[in-house]
């Protein structure tokens, strides 16, 4: 039986949750796995209030709905969506809060459907057609930044989402 979050004292929970000075982060590690599911996480105070959450070694099956709030996210899914990676890069496109968004994933439910949304990745002269690793660059509206968006599945299947300066942006 998991234990209820609601009867944790605070101070286990910022042991658990949290980097000793950096309030506002949310840190889960891999001992808790099996104890505290993330349905009672995302009803916590800390979790909403949070700015960074870095779930690691801990792949979840949420939904992506309930990280959209945080400006950094690091976490690894046991499957995401396509309809989900689209909620996630729109925000990252309008949001002036969400900075980069780390989704490691096992599975990924109509990923063609994500990779049309996303358009033809950028290429260079030294791609080959085999390779595993892909990137999109997205221009912000009315911004000085745009979107880098990175996949890699060469070792482990992960996007990294992250707003950069503009003058970060390729041209070509």
């Amino acid at each position: 039986m998991n234990p209820s979050l609601t009867d944790m004292p605070d101070v286990v929970l910022r042991q658990i949750f949290t980097d000793v000075g950096c309030p506002g982060i949310f840190n889960l590690r891999k001992p808790y796995e099996n104890d505290i599911g993330i349905e009672d996480l995302v009803k916590l105070d800390h979790w909403k209030n949070a700015k960074r959450i870095k779930i690691i070694n801990v792949p979840i099956n949420a939904s992506l709905q309930n990280f959209l709030h945080f400006e950094e996210v690091t976490v690894e899914f046991t499957r995401i969506s396509a309809d989900e990676m689209i909620l996630v890069t729109e925000n990252l496109l309008k949001s002036t809060i969400a900075r980069e968004f780390r989704i490691g994933y096992t599975g990924f439910e109509n990923e063609i459907q994500f990779l049309n949304y996303l358009g033809p990745p950028r290429t260079s002269d030294d791609d080959d057609d085999e390779t595993n690793q892909k990137i999109w660059y997205k221009r912000i509206e009315n911004s000085s930044e745009s979107l880098f968006i990175f996949q890699s599945t060469e070792h482990n299947n992960y996007f990294n989402l992250s707003r950069i300066p503009l003058s970060r942006f390729p041209e070509n």
